[in-house]
């Protein structure tokens, strides 16, 4: 990196001028935590492109280049239009390097420090953009922990249906969940940043995605208020504050926010993890609720046991409350107009019951592999689309899974961190999308499938026949897995573009 002579002069950075690992490097675009991030030119695809390069200084640090390696797997392993896409990543002749897109944009820091006030519609869409990001992250077992507007990036398109587009970055300190085998442990030593850091990580205890949901809180009260919940304070006051106080109330620092929006950072804030959001939607869903005026009462949400780590309890410390995992969220879904709620009042091995018990759309905790999968693309407003399988359980039915010709034999399997009693399952059959730009109906014009097999080790095939409909469409199939594979059967003839599609698959049961 460059360096500073007595003279004040700066000298230049000797890698700018050279090429490495095929990119030419053009000149410095900023630094970070583990590295410095270039601006580089590859000769084939011909495209400027962001090349990270690990700090001189960490070089010959193993932890720290074990973590720059596993910030380009993690992010390269999820694609998503809000997760900053990587082009390609690994080592040549001792150098760590990450190509990454190279985005025209601010971040989001930058942003709050040159802005007297964000108004609410921004503050929502860019809360929108990076929950959604983290969502899909957390779907794939992945936690960023150091959710900060620092690495947020945000470019404007002016003909997007949102000004801002944010990429959210810089999964260096993130961690695999105990799912993983991918996880990497550093004794003692938090990661994140003091300033949005969850209790949980201070502790040096297990974390999973609700620590990045209390950070997002974080996130949100700057963009409401323009400081950070516990502002202004050395970093230890902070993780002090953190621990055991409650930050002022956004209304009590910007007056005219609407009365809701104190409830929303206040949840999202919760000391407890089992106390906060579900999943940044639902963050998302009640802030526009706030901000619209309108409330409605905060059911209690159960959850579920989920893998854990075991930290040492010291003494002095805030007692640590049991981290309870995969949240079980009561959804009621739509169906052609018409509500669809399913109970049980016996489960599985269960006698009758005189209470009625619920059965769980199990969202968290559930990875997705498929057998073969379409490339990425990009929509008629020029917004790029991927077709990976995660999209099947990302709650959003305007993404997909989605694989070239007929389908006939491809298959889908969910893979869940612990075994579920199924109820029932079903899955939109067909991609339901309505391009933003043309309005064309996704749904009609790929192949829509008609018939599936559910299979699962052990037992028999359970076959679903589905209508013609871009709505969710279910079959009871009561069993106990960790593991359930969906495979295409048959489909309708193409009917445009010859691609066969699930937006999204729905598993309800009970987490064991």
């Amino acid at each position: 990196m460059p360096s500073v002579d007595d003279d004040g002069v700066v000298d230049a950075d000797p890698i700018i001028g050279t090429n490495v690992a095929g990119f030419a490097i053009e000149s410095v675009l900023g630094h970070g935590a583990m590295g410095v991030v270039y601006v580089a030119r590859q000769d084939s695809p011909a495209r400027r492109v962001a090349l990270k390069l690990i700090t001189p200084a960490f070089a010959g640090d193993e932890v720290f280049r074990r973590r720059f390696l596993r910030e380009a797997t993690a992010a390269a392993a999820i694609e998503h239009p809000h997760i900053l896409p990587v082009y390609a990543a690994g080592e040549t002749n001792g150098t760590l390097f990450m190509a990454m897109r190279l985005v025209d944009g601010q971040d989001l820091g930058e942003i709050l420090r040159g802005s007297a006030q964000l108004s609410l519609e921004r503050v929502v869409q860019i809360i929108r953009q990076i929950g959604e990001a983290l969502d899909a992250a957390h779907a794939r077992g992945l936690v960023h922990r150091d959710v900060k507007p620092g690495n947020v990036l945000v470019t404007h398109q002016p003909d997007a249906e949102d000004g801002d587009f944010c990429y959210l970055t810089d999964f260096g300190v993130s961690t695999w969940t105990a799912s993983s085998a991918a996880a990497i442990t550093l004794t003692g030593q938090m990661v994140g940043t003091a300033s949005y850091v969850a209790p949980e990580q201070i502790e040096g205890g297990s974390v999973d995605g609700r620590a990045d949901l209390y950070s997002l809180g974080c996130v949100l009260y700057e963009c409401l208020t323009g400081r950070t919940p516990f502002g202004g304070r050395p970093a230890a006051a902070a993780l002090y504050a953190h621990l055991h106080e409650e930050p002022p109330p956004p209304r009590s620092i910007r007056p005219g926010l609407p009365a809701g929006v104190d409830d929303v950072t206040t949840r999202a804030l919760k000391k407890a993890p089992d106390e906060r959001y579900a999943s940044c939607r639902e963050l998302t869903h009640e802030l526009r609720e706030a901000l619209a005026g309108t409330t409605r009462p905060q059911a209690k949400v159960p959850f579920a046991k989920a893998p854990a780590t075991t930290s040492t309890h010291r003494p002095g410390r805030r007692s640590a409350r049991v981290m309870m995992g995969v949240v079980a969220t009561v959804i009621l879904v739509a169906v052609a107009g018409a509500v669809f709620l399913g109970t049980r009042v016996r489960g599985p091995g269960q006698g009758a019951s005189s209470s009625v018990a619920i059965p769980a759309l199990i969202r968290d905790g559930v990875q997705a592999a498929a057998s073969q999968t379409a490339p990425s693309s990009t929509d008629a407003a020029g917004n790029p689309v991927t077709y990976v399988p995660a999209n099947l359980i990302d709650g959003n039915v305007q993404t997909a899974w989605r694989t070239p010709g007929n389908g006939h034999g491809q298959w889908v399997t969910l893979i869940f961190d612990n075994p579920i009693d199924v109820v029932r399952i079903g899955l939109i059959p067909g991609y339901a999308k309505t391009d933003p730009q043309t309005g064309a109906n996704r749904f009609l014009q790929d192949r829509i499938i008609k018939t599936v097999a559910y299979q699962i080790p052990g037992l028999p095939d359970t076959t679903q026949t589905f209508e013609p409909l871009p709505v969710p469409q279910f079959v009871e199939l009561r069993a106990t897995t960790s593991r359930i594979t969906v495979r295409i059967l048959a489909t309708t003839a193409a009917g445009g573009l010859d691609y066969t599609a699930i937006s999204e698959i729905y598993v309800y049961g009970f987490p064991q």
